[in-house]
C-alpha cells in the first residue's frame, strides 16, 4: 500500500517523497499550476506550508500526487510512467461503461491505456498541459478551439436517426427522471421543466427540418477544467459526460457558460464551422452538411432537449448538479441571449 499527505482537502502527495522532489514535480505539474512562473512559485509555497503528515490517504497504486475529484472519485499522477490513474467509486461505475462503450468511437477522445472494471481503475496518458484561459480574447486559442470544434465533428463515428423519434426520447427521458424525483424536485419547477421540454419537442417536430439527423459523439462538458494545452493542440480531457448527440450541442454548450461580454468572440463558431467544412483538409460527411444547413432554431431546440436531459442525469449523480433551480436558470439563460 502507498500512502500520501494531504495538502489540501483535494491535493496530495507521495508520504517517500523529498521535499525537493515534491517541489520540482508540483511545479511542473501544469494542470494543477498557473502558467505564471511566480504564480506558481507562490501557490507552491502554500502547498508546502499547508501539508500535514497527521493526514494522510492509502492507496494500492503507486503515484506522486494525487487529486480527489469530487466526494468520491480520485486521480493518481504517476509521473514515471506518464499515466494518469481513475480511481471511480461504485457510485459512478457508469463511468466505465461510458469509456469501454465509446473510447473507441472518436478520434478525439483522451488516450485510455487500460480498463480494470473489477477494481474500478481507469488507466490513461497524463497530458502535462495548461488549462487555457477561455475568458479573454486569443486570436491563436480561438482558431484552436474552431478545429477543436470542427475535430469533435468530423473525428467522430456518425449515428443517423430519425429526428422525431431521437426527439420524442429526449423528451421521454427527461419526464422519467422528473417523475422518479418527484419527492426531491419541486412541483413547480418539475412543471416548467416538462412544459418547457415539451414546447421544445412540437418545435423540432413542426420545423420542417430532414426527416433524419446525424449524431456525433460529444464530450457534453467543455469548459477550462476539461481542456489542456499539450504540444501545441488543445486535448479533451474527462468524457464522464459523452453521448451521441446532435453535431452543434459542443458548441452551444460551450458558448452557453459565457456572459454576453466573455462570450463575442466565441459566439461565431457556430458560423465558422460551415466555412471550415468548406476546406479540403476537413470535409464532413454529407448528413452533416444538411443538418449544418438548416434552421438554427432546430439546433437550438435539439440543444434545449438534450441539455436538459444532460443535467437531469448529472442531478441525479453529482453534488455539483444537485440543485433543480440550475436547470430552469439554464433554460431562462438560454432564451434571453440565444
Amino acid at each position: 500500500m502507498h500512502k500520501y499527505i494531504k495538502l489540501n482537502d483535494q491535493l496530495s502527495i507521495n508520504k517517500d517523497m523529498s521535499l525537493f522532489k515534491l517541489s520540482k514535480l508540483l511545479f511542473n505539474c501544469k494542470p494543477l499550476m498557473p502558467k505564471n512562473p511566480f504564480k506558481r512559485l507562490v501557490v507552491l509555497l502554500n502547498y508546502i506550508r499547508n501539508a500535514s503528515k497527521e493526514s494522510q490517504l492509502t492507496f494500492s497504486l503507486p503515484g506522486d500526487i494525487i487529486l480527489k475529484v469530487n466526494d468520491v472519485n480520485y486521480k493518481i499522477i504517476n509521473y514515471n510512467n506518464d499515466v494518469i490513474y481513475t480511481v471511480v467509486s461504485e457510485k459512478n461505475e457508469e463511468v466505465i461503461d461510458n469509456i469501454l462503450k465509446f473510447n473507441n468511437d472518436s478520434q478525439m477522445y483522451e488516450k485510455i491505456i487500460d480498463v480494470d472494471k473489477e477494481r474500478r481503475i481507469i488507466t490513461g496518458k497524463f497530458y502535462n498541459g495548461h488549462h487555457p484561459d477561455l475568458t479573454k480574447y486569443n486570436r491563436k486559442l480561438t482558431r484552436k478551439m474552431n478545429q477543436l470544434f470542427l475535430n469533435l465533428i468530423s473525428e467522430s463515428e456518425l449515428k443517423v436517426v430519425d429526428i422525431k423519434s431521437y426527439s420524442a426520447s429526449l423528451l421521454n427521458d427527461i419526464e422519467l427522471i422528473l417523475d422518479k424525483n418527484s419527492t426531491i424536485i419541486d412541483e413547480w419547477h418539475i412543471n416548467y421543466i416538462k412544459e418547457f421540454a415539451t414546447k421544445t419537442y412540437s418545435a423540432v417536430i413542426k420545423s420542417g427540418s430532414e426527416k433524419t439527423i446525424p449524431l456525433t459523439l460529444s464530450h457534453g462538458d467543455i469548459k477550462r477544467d476539461n481542456i489542456i494545452s499539450y504540444k501545441s493542440k488543445l486535448v479533451l480531457i474527462d468524457w464522464e459526460f459523452c453521448a451521441y448527440r446532435s453535431p452543434t450541442f459542443d458548441i452551444l454548450k460551450f458558448i452557453s457558460r459565457f456572459s454576453p461580454d466573455n462570450k463575442i468572440s466565441y459566439c461565431v463558431l457556430l458560423s465558422k464551422i460551415k466555412i471550415l467544412n468548406q476546406t479540403p483538409r476537413k470535409k464532413l460527411e454529407s448528413e452533416i452538411e444538411i443538418y449544418l444547413d438548416q434552421n438554427t432554431f432546430t439546433h437550438l431546440n435539439l440543444y434545449y432537449l438534450e441539455d436538459i436531459l444532460l443535467r437531469l442525469r448529472q442531478f441525479e449523480k453529482r453534488d455539483f448538479a444537485a440543485d433543480a433551480t440550475k436547470i430552469i436558470k439554464s433554460i431562462e439563460r438560454g432564451i434571453k441571449y440565444y
